[in-house]
């Protein structure tokens, strides 16, 4: 099984080559980032609205297109776990997007995926 891990971002600062997070947020990324079609995937988010609900979605930038996946609980201290498997159809190479949406907020963070054959 992979894991997927994002943080919501609420607040940041930009810089070229950098991004810099207030202590409120941060961004880990994935961990391992990448598998092939059809791999099981973990993702936790952090810094969501306590009790809150969150909703995940798959990006595929080769055509331009978002599926929702579901919508997760979000605990007291502001956390979700949810499993997938990613799709099929994976293009080895391209960055695929994991995305969560906190629907109390509208913020919103994501992670990206590689595809490998």
């Amino acid at each position: 099984m992979e894991g997927v891990l994002f943080y919501l971002i609420k607040e940041a600062h930009f810089y070229p080559c950098s991004l810099q997070a207030t202590s409120r947020c941060a961004s880990r990324g994935l961990s391992p980032n990448q598998g092939p079609s059809g791999s099981s995937v973990v993702v936790k988010g952090h810094y969501f609205t306590s009790n809150g609900e969150a909703n995940i979605s798959w990006y595929d930038p080769t055509t331009n297109t978002t599926t929702y996946l579901s919508g997760v609980s979000v605990s007291a201290g502001g956390t979700f776990q949810f499993s997938f498997i990613t799709p099929s159809n994976l293009i080895p190479g391209v960055h695929y997007e994991v995305q969560g949406n906190d629907v109390s907020s509208g913020d919103g963070g994501f992670a990206v995926f590689i595809a490998q054959a």
